[in-house]
């Protein structure tokens, strides 16, 4: 069932200390708290299924199962993703 959120999936390496990750999980939430209203946030670890299925070994962000993003990622890359991922008729105020 849909929920008409965009889907954010943040992949982190759950066997490494929080300090390897922190910095980018930092810059996630700076732009996912911002569109909290549009955004279903979900935390995976690296070693899923999910992780595989999308290539990816290291922290990572993958937002509506199409963009993938690598831990160097600008804010408004993400930001950017999440407002190409909204429907064109839904307006979105940053919080």
């Amino acid at each position: 069932m849909s929920t008409g959120k965009v889907k954010v999936e943040v992949f982190i390496p759950s066997g490494n200390c929080a300090c390897s990750f922190a910095l980018f999980l930092d810059k996630v939430w700076q732009v996912v708290m911002r569109y909290q209203s549009v955004v279903n946030c979900e935390i995976k670890d690296t070693a899923s299924p999910e992780a595989k299925k999308y290539g990816i070994t290291w922290a990572a962000v993958v937002v509506n199962e199409a963009e993938k993003l690598p831990p160097g990622f600008e804010g408004r890359d993400l930001e950017a993703a999440i407002r190409n991922s909204l429907p064109k008729n839904k307006l979105v105020q940053k919080i």
